[in-house]
Formats: structure tokens, C-alpha cells, sequence
């Protein structure tokens, strides 16, 4: 269909992104010219690694885990649910304000995780979130395909330290076993969060 469509209006056909291991069959049916798209990568990670936090190389992790934990020892797990949604998409009114990128991708990011939150039922995802207070101040949705947990959506709140670590870790270890893998989803481009990604050791990056 995609063949028909671009021969009938003359559009030259490209591909992205495509994961390395899909390539055969692109190559078996066009002579491709292939460009690594630099800085959109899935970073893929031991889900022990990341639920356990082990050793010297997750030592900074850790401290930002314990650090939130002693700020706030109150703070409370659940998944996402028709009881906290809402209470979601008011931290999300929040983020909005508080991280402005001059980035398109970044601000469709967030109005893409308006829809998702706003039709939540609709996509069949699931999701867990931190909250300190009643309030939520991270959250996580992604689902599980065979071994692997994709996290599609990550967002916290910066003025409480350490809450991307808790709610990652929160979540990695309600929804995936020691012997799966968590897919984390590649940077978009963006410099600081290959940065923080490859800060958390990941087990591969799978090119596209």
C-alpha cells in the first residue's frame, strides 16, 4: 500500500525509524541507503539492575532514591486508576509550567501525554505513580510485550528530589520480574537525557 501510494503521487519513499534487526526486510525488497538516526536509540536495561540498584555503578541513583525517601517518608506507590488520574493530569498542568524546552518535540510529547492520560481506558496501558500528600508528583505508563517492559511516558516533579529515580524504580518493581528487560524508550534528540540514560548503565542501545 505504501508502494501504491507513493508511486501514484510521486513521493520518495523513506523509513523511520527502523530497528536493525527490521532492516532485512527492507533490504530485501528496496535498494536502501541507511543513515543512523543519532540520538534515537532505545536504551535497554537489566530489570534487576534497575529494580535492585546494585553496586558502584548505580551508587548516584541510589543516593537520589534514599534522598527522597528521607525527605519524604510518607510517599505512597499506586498504580493508575480512575482514582488518580486526575490527580495526574493536575501534576501534568504543573509540569507544563515548571520545564519549558523550545523543542516541538517536546511540547508534542506533552500534549500527547494530556491525551493519553485524558483517554487512558482507551489505550489499554498501565501506569504507577508517586504521590507525596495526596499529590502526585511522578508518574510512569508503559506496558508489557512478552519479557520486556516498555516505559512509554515518564514525568516528576524537580522540586522533589530525587522523584524520577523513586518513580522509575517504584514502577519497574511492581510491573516487571528480575529476569525481564525495561525498554526506556530513546532520547529524542534531546543531549541531557541521552545524558541521564546513559548515566543509569544500560544493559544495550538498540539503533535505529
Amino acid at each position: 500500500l505504501i508502494d501504491e501510494y507513493c508511486a501514484k503521487n510521486k513521493i520518495k519513499k523513506r523509513f523511520c525509524h527502523v530497528a536493525e534487526a527490521d532492516l532485512k526486510l527492507y533490504d530485501n525488497r528496496y535498494k536502501t541507503i541507511k543513515n543512523i538516526a543519532e540520538g534515537w536509540g532505545d536504551y535497554i536495561y537489566k530489570a534487576e539492575d534497575l529494580i535492585n540498584l546494585k553496586g558502584g555503578n548505580f551508587i548516584k541513583i541510589r543516593n537520589r532514591v534514599n534522598h527522597f525517601k528521607k525527605s519524604f517518608p510518607t510517599y505512597v506507590y499506586e498504580d493508575l486508576n480512575d482514582n488518580n488520574i486526575l490527580k495526574a493530569i493536575k501534576f501534568m498542568d504543573k509540569y507544563s509550567k515548571q520545564v519549558v524546552k523550545d523543542s516541538k518535540i517536546f511540547n508534542e510529547d506533552v500534549l500527547k501525554t494530556y491525551e493519553v492520560l485524558e483517554n487512558f481506558d482507551k489505550y489499554r496501558l498501565d501506569g504507577g505513580c508517586i504521590l507525596v500528600d495526596g499529590n502526585v508528583v511522578g508518574f510512569e505508563i508503559g506496558e508489557t510485550i512478552n519479557n520486556v517492559l516498555y516505559i512509554h511516558i515518564e514525568k516528576a516533579d524537580r522540586d522533589y528530589g530525587g522523584s524520577y529515580q523513586v518513580s522509575y524504580n517504584e514502577y519497574i518493581k511492581h510491573r516487571a520480574n528480575l529476569d525481564m528487560f525495561v525498554n526506556r524508550e530513546d532520547s529524542s534528540g534531546d543531549v541531557g537525557l541521552s545524558v541521564s540514560k546513559e548515566r543509569m548503565n544500560p544493559y544495550c542501545i538498540v539503533e535505529k
